[in-house]
């Protein structure tokens, strides 16, 4: 066998590394004070600056990256796992990023992989981090090409140590013998979407010329050489004319906060009945005063989705409402709270990450598959060959970002009755001010997750000042211009460094459509294309610091969702109260309305198809690591009225991205649907989707919820332990279905059907013979499953080359 190719990985990567470690420690330690201090005033600063840790949701704000990936930073980086970061472990975690070479960063990477600390990262550990590296294009298509290029990579790796998993050691030597994929791909990514630039730490050479300091040279370090012909292939970086610049083919995975072009519906959270969040339902049956100690809540019933329902009297729609109280334990709750539905919304200015966004045409929405044609995946490979190909120069791409976004003068602080000119740089997102223009700056503050407001003009002394400011979570810093013409100049820097863009600009905002839990949906229309879009719109006002986490990880999870079933999140838009999260418009409604009008009552063969449809989606995300946590029909949508089948999976609100082998202990979900294992107050994992599929199929084939009873206490009580009627309601229903939803209706965890089992079952051959078939072969062969049990179409490419 031939030695594989090696390259010098310390020299490959030198151009992207930070070789001035004492003023990298400079910038560190002042971003980390500026983030820590964000909230605090300015005479609490001095109090707890000292005792200050950097909170996760400040942290991804700086380092913003897309799905997992700024969780998992933050993790590695917390060596004292206590949420925060100290400004040791900060400076420590960067520093070992951006600066050290392969013997320490190696490492890093490798606790990026390992979820729970064991020491050992398995292949879905691996295939579960990469996955959320975008591709040049966030659509199902690009999905599937790169799980599949994933599966052939992690193949080659782990057939080669014949190990199902990696100690750091095994890590080490595939990535010097085998492949180097699993290592440059993440590590190339961090390095290329790092939230500084070389002319942030520039400004801190002691020097004060602002030039940067020669290359340190790094130890030789040999590592086999990454794939070349892959979609995303680490390769193209290594692309250089002379070793002198990038090719002008970017690794096409800037920070997605600039790339977010995605999908998501409007008739949503119609209702979020009986959420238990943080609460655990008692359901020992010993005990025979259950919970006459705990602390009453009474749901809310202002949260209908669409207010014509109001008045619905139908009475399996009550069994499902289930608005009675419920005695749960006196635990810290969020998200209890509801909007008082106040219409009269700020809507600018509004920010944005993806400056110029046109959402795709309505007719076209629909995702292909990959494999449709052989001349796709030729003109696929044929890309991929002209971008590793490319040897043509070009100006430096960061140093082109840092022209943009940089500027420097006088501004104005109105203080003591005076207009004092203080001396200000902006550099990327970071804001320097001065004692004199040419001293040492005198402190900085990073724009990230902060907002500009263009102010009222001001006269002072018969001069014409004009104002902006910058909102902070608890405070609002004012700044004036003398001269209209640098202002603009200012105003055009700054709404670059913090990715200003109005909302209203882009969208006309229509009538209400519904309530959400912090405020309203309405409609929009696209003024460019005429689209109807959904304008979900968050007040801040009640979120909490764990709210606006859940959120984030909703926002990040839409954005990775592409695929036909789940709902299509287009931009995010957000202003100092609010954010507005614009969606697809699915005009058809939610799946618990289309049974109330049909007095729930449909066909089997219409079951199927849904429940077919629904686990392919159930599988994508899955894969993904994501656990939705509160699947029910009020968060299924129907897409047209013209088909009830196309559904849209959506509010990914309480969903969470763990590992492979993690497991979660949070009591989320709607009681109706919730597996018992979480009423239980036992550690749980995706599987408890797999449960809520259950009651979802027992409603559609029977119109009546599996586990009904009088008060919430009654009804967590058969979930736990009893079985629910697969007789009298099933009649007339076929084997097949009855099998699958109790496979779906088990209540040990560990027994019931997983999400691959599901998709295999039989019950499905009546929705097409064909696609099960193939997934039964494709699994036999042991080959990249992933776009046979995440498609409900029959692939078309050849099955031979999976093999």
């Amino acid at each position: 066998m031939e030695e594989n190719e090696k390259i010098d990985i310390n020299k490959k990567i030198q151009h992207l590394k930070i070789s001035d470690l004492a003023a990298f420690k400079l910038y560190l330690k002042d971003i980390w004070v500026d983030l820590c201090t964000r909230n605090l005033n300015d005479s609490e600063k001095k109090v707890s600056i000292k005792t200050s840790g950097l909170q996760k949701i400040l942290f991804i704000k700086y380092y913003d990256l897309p799905g997992i990936l700024s969780e998992r930073v933050f993790s590695v980086m917390d060596i004292n796992n206590n949420g925060f970061i100290d400004l040791k472990e900060f400076i420590n975690g960067m520093v070992t990023l951006f600066c050290e070479d392969f013997e320490k960063n190696s490492l890093f990477i490798f606790n990026l992989y390992d979820f729970d600390r064991d020491g050992k990262i398995s292949k879905e550990d691996i295939r579960t981090i990469l996955s959320y590296i975008p591709l040049n294009k966030l659509n199902y298509e690009a999905r599937v090409q790169s799980q599949e290029e994933l599966f052939k990579i992690l193949e080659n790796c782990f057939s080669a140590i014949k190990s199902k998993v990696l100690n750091y050691s095994k890590f080490i030597y595939i990535i010097e013998n085998i492949n180097s994929d699993i290592y440059l791909l993440l590590y190339l990514f961090l390095l290329q979407n790092k939230p500084f630039t070389k002319a942030n730490i520039n400004n801190y050479n002691k020097d004060k010329s602002n030039s940067p300091s020669k290359q340190i040279s790094s130890p030789k370090k040999l590592i086999a050489s990454p794939s070349r012909h892959s979609n995303f292939s680490p390769y193209i970086l290594f692309k250089r004319k002379n070793g002198e610049r990038r090719s002008s083919v970017k690794y096409e995975t800037s920070n997605l906060n600039k790339k977010m072009l995605l999908n998501s519906p409007v008739k949503f959270q119609r209702t979020k009945r009986n959420s238990v969040h943080e609460d655990i339902i008692e359901l020992n049956p010993l005990e025979k005063n259950l919970g006459d100690n705990e602390e009453e809540i009474k749901s809310d019933n202002n949260d209908n989705f669409d207010n014509n329902n109001n008045n619905n009297n139908n009475n399996v729609h009550k069994q499902v409402k289930i608005h009675k109280n419920i005695k749960i334990n006196n635990k810290e709750r969020y998200m209890h709270h509801h909007y008082n539905n106040d219409e009269n919304f700020k809507l600018i200015p509004a920010y944005k990450q993806e400056k110029d966004f046109l959402p795709p045409n309505e007719n076209n929405s629909k995702s292909e598959s990959i494999f449709s044609t052989k001349k796709k995946r030729d003109e696929l490979e044929e890309n991929i060959k002209e971008q590793i190909n490319f040897e043509e120069e070009e100006e430096d791409e960061e140093d082109s970002d840092d022209e943009k976004s940089s500027i420097e003068g006088y501004l104005y602080k109105f203080l003591n009755n005076k207009m004092k000119p203080i001396w200000f740089k902006l550099i990327h997102k970071d804001l320097y001010y001065f004692k004199d223009k040419n001293d040492k700056h005198k402190g900085m503050h990073n724009l990230s997750g902060l907002f500009l407001n263009e102010e009222d003009t001001l006269k002072f002394d018969n001069k014409k000042y004009y104002g902006f400011s910058i909102t902070y979570p608890s405070k609002k810093r004012y700044y004036y211009v003398n001269g209209e013409e640098d202002y603009r100049k200012w105003i055009e820097k700054l709404k670059i460094a913090t990715g200003y863009t109005n909302l209203l600009d882009i969208y006309e905002v229509k009538q209400k459509l519904g309530n959400g839990k912090f405020g309203l949906v309405k409609l929009g229309v696209n003024k460019k294309t005429g689209q109807n879009v959904a304008i979900k719109m968050m007040s801040k006002k009640n979120m909490e610091e764990k709210d606006l986490e859940l959120l984030r990880t909703e926002v990040e999870i839409l954005k990775i969702c592409q695929h036909p079933y789940i709902i299509k999140l287009y931009e995010i838009f957000e202003n100092v109260d609010y954010y507005y999260i614009i969606m697809e418009y699915c005009s058809g409604g939610d799946l618990f309305s289309y049974l109330e009008n049909k007095d729930f009552v449909i066909s089997e063969d219409l079951t199927c198809k849904i429940m077919h449809k629904l686990c392919t989606a159930v599988y994508y995300i899955h894969s993904y690591g994501i656990t939705h946590r509160d699947l029910k029909p009020e968060n299924i949508l129907i897409a047209n009225d013209k088909d009830p089948s196309d559904i849209r999976i959506l509010d990914f609100g309480l969903s969470k991205i763990i590992g492979p082998d993690e497991k979660c202990t949070e009591p989320y979900g709607t009681l109706t649907f919730c597996a018992p294992e979480i009423l239980l107050d036992q550690p749980y994992t995706k599987i408890i989707d797999l449960w809520s599929l259950g009651v979802i199929c027992y409603l559609l084939l029977t119109g009546d919820l599996p586990f009904n009873g009088d008060s919430e206490q009654d009804i967590a009580f058969k979930i736990a332990y009893m079985e629910p009627d697969f007789v009298i309601k099933f009649k007339n229903k076929s084997k097949e279905c009855i099998n699958f939803t109790k496979k779906l209706l088990e209540k040990d965890a560990k027994k019931r059907m997983n999400i691959e089992e599901a998709l295999e079952h039989k019950w499905f051959k009546k929705y097409s013979k064909d696609v099960i078939a193939e997934r039964v072969m494709i699994k036999g062969l042991k080959g990249n499953t992933f776009e046979f049990y995440s498609s409900d179409k029959k692939s078309q490419n050849n099955t031979s080359e999976n093999k």
